[in-house]
């Protein structure tokens, strides 16, 4: 089935799918990233490691059930071909780097640190509504997703893109190596593509509310809506 929201599926934030959703995402947006590169940068496909509480749903009993299990993400780095040097660090964050930081974040912000002190650029991807956000010196607008760009040369600044759910998700910059420009990310072309490989649609009942956090009255309205043209409600 073609994916039916124009950008983000809220349904994909399900707790028991999210680490092959995150790792999915992640490769199709290394391997659109590769295309867009000279012979002067690579993509690096860099494994890490989490403890966390998974929910599931257990069909016979009809309940939700918990279970601690460690859980394997990745995060994607732009490296110069010959050094081998990062220039950028691209993360779909997962439900371990969104806890409070006496809650689990902890590995998260060493991460974090140490990315903005060895001079590269880091672009969060926030592709679940529940959690932590990343700090900003700002109050966010109200959105379900977001983006965050942390440029080597701007910062403190961040730049920010609210994603909404009934719209397109606009192409991002993912920057190189200084002046080099930007190459610009398709990101829900890369969401789609992880859809129709994973055959996510499979694991998926559109009839049930997503996931939570429970959706704002607008959006819940909007999905209730979009669902029903698409034909599946």
């Amino acid at each position: 089935m073609e994916p039916p929201f124009p950008g983000m599926d809220p349904y994909l934030e399900m707790p028991s799918m999210w680490p092959d959703v995150q790792s999915s995402i992640s490769m199709s947006i290394a391997n659109q990233l590769q295309t867009l590169f000279d012979d002067r940068y690579f993509t690096a496909i860099v494994p890490y490691e989490a403890q966390e509480t998974i929910s599931f749903f257990h069909r016979q009993s009809g309940e939700y059930r918990s279970c601690s299990a460690t859980t394997r993400y990745v995060r994607i780095e732009v490296r110069v071909v010959g050094e081998r040097t990062v220039v950028t660090a691209l993360v779909v964050l997962a439900p371990c780097n969104k806890r409070p930081p006496l809650n689990g974040a902890a590995i998260y912000a060493k991460f974090q640190h140490d990315t903005f002190e060895s001079g590269v650029n880091l672009l969060e991807i926030d592709l679940l509504r529940g959690g932590r956000r990343p700090q900003v010196a700002r109050a966010l607008p109200a959105a379900p997703h977001f983006v965050f760009l942390s440029r080597v040369q701007r910062r403190p600044m961040i730049e920010i893109w609210p994603l909404a759910l009934d719209q397109p998700i606009p192409r991002i910059p993912v920057p190189l190596r200084y002046p080099d420009r930007d190459v610009p990310l398709d990101l829900g072309a890369a969401i789609h593509d992880a859809y129709r490989r994973a055959h996510y649609d499979l694991d998926l009942d559109y009839r049930e509310p997503p996931p939570a956090p429970i959706l704002a009255p607008d959006e819940s309205a909007w999905l209730d809506t979009h669902l029903h043209e698409r034909g599946l409600r």
